[in-house]
Order: structure tokens, then sequence, then C-alpha cells
């Protein structure tokens, strides 16, 4: 009878520690293709940023000519509103 106990808690140990193993190596597969993954994303990372790295000035001097239209649109837009405001006036009046 000991015999026999002792033969299923070895089974019962095998079986648990089987198990473990496969699920940690399913882990392990899991975390190399992970490391691939993300090796493949900051090398195209790395190739975004190089590529547009020669766009910063020009974003620069995009951002200046719009700073400056900025100014005159608003000018536009006061004066438009000035007339709608006259044609509104008229409106009222007629």
């Amino acid at each position: 009878m000991t015999q026999l106990l002792l033969y299923l808690t070895l089974g019962a140990i095998a079986l648990i520690v089987g198990a473990l193993v496969a699920y940690l190596l399913g882990i392990i597969a899991a975390l190399w293709k992970t490391r691939r993954d993300l090796a493949a994303l900051v090398a195209g990372l790395a190739t975004v940023r190089d590529h547009t790295q020669p766009l910063s000035g020009q974003v620069e001097q995009m951002n200046q000519g719009l700073a400056l239209l900025l100014t005159d649109l608003l000018a536009v837009n006061g004066s438009l509103a000035a007339i709608v405001r006259l044609a509104a006036q008229a409106k009222r009046g007629k």
C-alpha cells in the first residue's frame, strides 16, 4: 500500500511539474516573440525619425508663415463681421 501511494504521489508531482514546464515554455515563447516584435518596432521608429528629421526646418518656416497669415486672416474676419453687422442693420432698417 505504501508503494502505491509513493507511485501515485510521484505521478502527481510529475504531472504538476510537467504542466508547469509547459506553461513556462509558453511564456518563454511569448517573450521571445515580444522581443522580436519590439525590435521591429524600434527599427521602424528609427526609420520614421530619420525620414522626418529633414522636415524640422521646413515645418518651422511654415509655422512662421502661418503665424503671419493668421494676423491677416483675423483682420479680414473683423472686416467681414463688420459687413455682416451693417447688412443686418440695413435689413432691419427696411
